[in-house]
């Protein structure tokens, strides 16, 4: 099976419960691990410790389109600051539990 026929539709569902399809381009993921490096006298190398990890983030530009795009934009911006949990049904990586943070922007290309 090629890698096309294992993507999946893409959506944000609000803490409220607002569903929002939309396309993507340029998806990704990333993790930052949190460590801490010891090194000690006489001795080489250093010692790694092993603290886990911070939570994944997914970064993906989205495209809203059709007739009411614009509405449809508006009301996933308004969705965003909701408190909550949000879930990400990522075209890549499944259902994924989110909170959206960050700097976050619409750009309208009208």
């Amino acid at each position: 099976m090629p890698w096309q026929d294992r993507i999946q539709p893409a959506s944000y569902t609000s803490p409220s419960g607002l569903v929002f399809p939309f396309i993507y381009e340029n998806v990704s993921r990333s993790v930052s691990k949190k460590t801490a490096a010891y090194s000690f006298s006489g001795g080489d190398g250093s010692f790694i410790q092993d603290l886990g990890h911070d939570g994944f983030r997914y970064s993906m530009q989205i495209i809203f389109s059709g007739d009411d795009h614009d509405v449809v934009a508006d009301n996933f911006m308004d969705g965003l600051p909701e408190n909550g949990v949000g879930r990400l049904q990522h075209p890549r990586y499944g259902i994924v539990n989110v909170v959206p943070f960050g700097d976050i922007s619409q750009r309208d290309d009208l």
